[in-house]
């Protein structure tokens, strides 16, 4: 996909990437895929910044102007709430530094398994 990490920290990411001609639908216009890919991306980096692995439980994410073949679009991701193992994120997709063109809402949970760091 071509993400580039503009920042990682403790329950938060920004990701950036470039829309290009093959990520593109029947209209033209950026797949709603591509937007989803990205933020669901964000939140991967911002939730596995720790030692044990993270995986989702559930997203849902609005769309809410169209992107087109060019466009650069940043994924910014904050952790918002921790239960337990349970954790709460927001992603804002915004297009060419102006535009919010998706909003992503997802939970994960924390795993009982280490990230394995190469180490034996």
């Amino acid at each position: 996909m071509g993400l580039t990490i503009l920042s990682l920290g403790d329950g938060s990411c920004s990701l950036r990437m470039h829309v290009r001609g093959e990520m593109a639908n029947g209209f033209g216009i950026a797949h709603g895929a591509i937007m989803f890919a990205l933020a669901d991306s964000a939140m991967a980096f911002a939730a596995n910044n720790g030692e044990q692995v993270v995986v989702t439980l559930s997203n849902a994410i609005s769309y809410s102007v169209a992107v087109d073949v060019g466009d650069e679009l940043v994924a910014s991701v904050a952790r918002q709430s921790r239960s337990g193992r349970t954790e709460t994120y927001t992603a804002t997709v915004v297009r060419n530094n102006t535009d919010t063109v998706a909003v992503l809402v997802g939970v994960t949970s924390r795993t009982k398994t280490n990230h394995d760091h190469g180490s034996s």
